[in-house]
């Protein structure tokens, strides 16, 4: 099992079947190569203005690179929703405090086009299925090689 990322909830994955280890796939979903989609509701400590917004939206440097987010959400008075894709550490922390505000919690709940369960909690476990994988991040699609039957993988007779 995989603590995957470091946002609530944790997500823990069991990968089986899965061409790699579960930490070489979570790496490949945490590196900012990846440039995979992260979503982050966050809580602050005050209602953010408008100046507030348009300087989370235009972007700081983090980790000695200017980042900006895909997409900044405003969710009621004290909260707004943060997608990502650079996946920088501490990455929507320092763009949301860079504009004065105090993050108060921060919960991940969209990977690549993967919606994270409302009802996941804390350490609790959900194995992912293939489908909730392709999801995250793209997944080779089995193929047969040129030569080779279909039925056990056994070469063609030639005629």
């Amino acid at each position: 099992m995989l603590h995957l990322l470091d946002a609530q909830p944790l997500m823990h994955l069991r990968i089986f079947w899965w061409p790699c280890t579960a930490g070489q796939w979570a790496q490949k979903v945490a590196h900012p190569s990846a440039n995979i989609t992260k979503e982050y509701f966050v809580r602050v400590n005050s209602k953010p203005t408008n100046q507030q917004v348009k300087t989370v939206v235009e972007g700081c440097m983090v980790e000695g690179r200017h980042v900006s987010p895909v997409a900044v959400q405003l969710e009621g008075d004290r909260s707004m929703r943060v997608a990502v894709s650079d996946g920088r550490k501490r990455e929507v922390r320092v763009l949301v405090e860079h504009c004065g505000l105090e993050v108060e919690a921060l919960k991940r709940v969209r990977i690549g086009q993967y919606r994270l369960p409302a009802d996941l909690k804390i350490g609790q476990i959900r194995e992912l299925s293939r489908s909730d994988l392709q999801k995250i991040v793209r997944l080779p699609t089995p193929s047969i090689p040129r030569g080779t039957s279909t039925a056990r993988g056994m070469p063609r007779k030639s005629r």
